[in-house]
């Protein structure tokens, strides 16, 4: 009786739900000049993917940033910071890394001891190309040993 009842209430919530719309009570015209809308670029045009990651194992941080660009990319340089977090809740620097890699494809792996704590890493990452240069950023989630 009790699994009847139950399939029976799973039902109605099923159609009840499946039965209603979601309704727009307003209608917002949008006029956007042309001009403007011209000037709409994207953010980035160079990079493709940038990321930071942190994986600490007993009292190793294991530190890896990748970045890749576009086909223009010739070089890319990789700043990481290991930073940990304070009683106040503040970040500071425990080891910073940078390296330049050639080509569009860059991979930052090392290693540092920590002690017990929060941490987290930040890298900034500049990818040159013939006509200039784009600069991204990434911080990575938090690890505590």
């Amino acid at each position: 009786m009790l699994k009847k009842t139950l399939a029976l209430v799973c039902t109605f919530c099923l159609l009840f739900a499946m039965g209603t719309q979601a309704m727009a009570t307003t209608s917002v015209e949008l006029d956007i000049d042309s001009t403007v809308a011209d000037q709409i670029q994207p953010r980035y045009t160079d990079i493709m993917d940038l990321y930071a990651e942190l994986t600490i194992n007993g009292n190793s941080a294991d530190v890896y940033v990748y970045a890749v660009g576009s086909s223009n990319v010739t070089k890319i340089t990789i700043q990481a910071t290991l930073q940990k977090e304070s009683s106040s809740g503040k970040w500071s620097t425990v080891k910073s890394w940078s390296q330049t890699f050639s080509g569009n494809i860059a991979e930052l792996e090392k290693s540092y001891p920590v002690s017990s704590g929060t941490y987290r890493v930040s890298a900034t990452a500049t990818f040159y190309t013939s006509s200039g240069k784009e600069v991204g950023s990434d911080t990575s989630g938090t690890e505590s040993c």
